[in-house]
């Protein structure tokens, strides 16, 4: 029999949320995609609410935290600011945009959502005062910075990785 584990079931997860929406996250659906029986689940999670919220941990340690962790390795808030733009421009789009959705239909993923959205615009905010602006400025910045972002995951999720990168590089060289 197949041994996977918890983050397996995350990367399948992530998979299904980037290529087929929320909606397919399913038992059923992972089990199958994973090629392992519903009792493999269950070992792993008592249903399916504990499930969906250890992915969205998961999603919040991958897709922020982590982000922020290798970006405090550097002192400079200019450097700082280019490795979190470098690597949240490695995350999906899509994946972003699908649990934004999932979240107006599941109150717990809109809680995680409302979670990781505060932790992003305060790290922002705090990049922002760190590299000289005072802090009603650096909060303005990190909104709009912040909102941008969004607005690209909401209104463009497949757009390719060159061109999010050009509009970055653009829009960083604007502010």
């Amino acid at each position: 029999m197949k041994k996977i584990d918890k983050n397996d079931w995350f990367t399948e997860g992530f998979k299904i949320l980037e290529s087929e929406g929320f909606a397919r996250i399913t038992i059923d659906n992972l089990c199958e995609r994973l090629q392992v029986t519903k009792g493999s689940f269950y070992h792993h999670f008592k249903n399916m609410d504990g499930y969906v919220a250890a992915l969205m941990d998961y999603w919040l340690e991958e897709n922020t935290l982590s982000i922020i962790r290798k970006a405090d390795t550097s002192k400079v808030a200019k450097s700082k600011k280019k490795m979190v733009d470098k690597l949240a421009l490695d995350r999906s789009l899509k994946l972003e945009q699908n649990i934004r959705a999932w979240g107006y239909s599941n109150n717990m993923v809109m809680e995680q959502v409302q979670k990781v959205d505060k932790i992003r615009l305060d790290y922002l905010i705090e990049m922002e005062v760190q590299d000289g602006k005072e802090r009603h400025v650096a909060n303005d910045l990190a909104i709009l910075t912040y909102a941008t972002l969004v607005g690209l995951q909401q209104l463009f999720p497949d757009l390719p990785k060159k061109e999010q990168i050009r509009l970055n590089q653009f829009y960083s060289s604007k502010f």
